[in-house]
């Protein structure tokens, strides 16, 4: 079985526990935005960082989050240790490792930000919660909301 299939199972399989959770059915939108507002939707990071550019995701934020700290850190992360090693000594076998830990931060923040706009996007727009939801994007629970109002009642 190919890498492609594989990621294409996975999300089947999402669907199929997302419609479980929900008693054989797929949520609606109204049902999806009013998890999204209580902050209990997990999104698919690979499918967010597929769509990130492709679905309703306000221009600004997609520039933000999609170009601008990502490249604006990469030269930050490529510029820091040397000047590190200048000003403090640093060693010449940090730098490769600062190189590394850094650009794996803005792999990781570039992904949650990427499901964060993605999400923002279906909560604002119908049609890009259907398309991405039959996709396998969203995993939620229908108890979550009823949980939160529970616990805001009795302190």
């Amino acid at each position: 079985m190919d890498h492609e299939n594989l990621i294409e199972r996975g999300h089947s399989l999402t669907v199929k526990e997302l419609t479980e959770m929900w008693d054989g059915r797929m949520p609606t939108w109204e049902e999806f935005k009013a998890t999204h507002q209580q902050g209990f939707v997990r999104t698919d990071k690979s499918l967010a960082l597929k769509f990130f550019w492709d679905v309703g995701v306000p221009k600004f934020h997609a520039l933000l989050w999609g170009f601008v700290v990502p490249v604006g850190g990469a030269l930050i992360i490529l510029a820091a240790p040397i000047v590190l090693h200048f000003l403090w000594r640093v060693t010449y076998w940090l730098i490769p490792v600062i190189w590394i830990v850094g650009f794996w931060f803005l792999f990781k923040v570039s992904q949650e930000s990427a499901c964060e706009a993605v999400k923002h996007a279906a909560a604002k727009n119908q049609r890009i919660y259907d398309a991405l939801v039959t996709r396998g994007a969203f995993l939620f629970e229908p108890s979550r909301g009823k949980i939160q109002d529970a616990r805001k009642a009795y302190p």
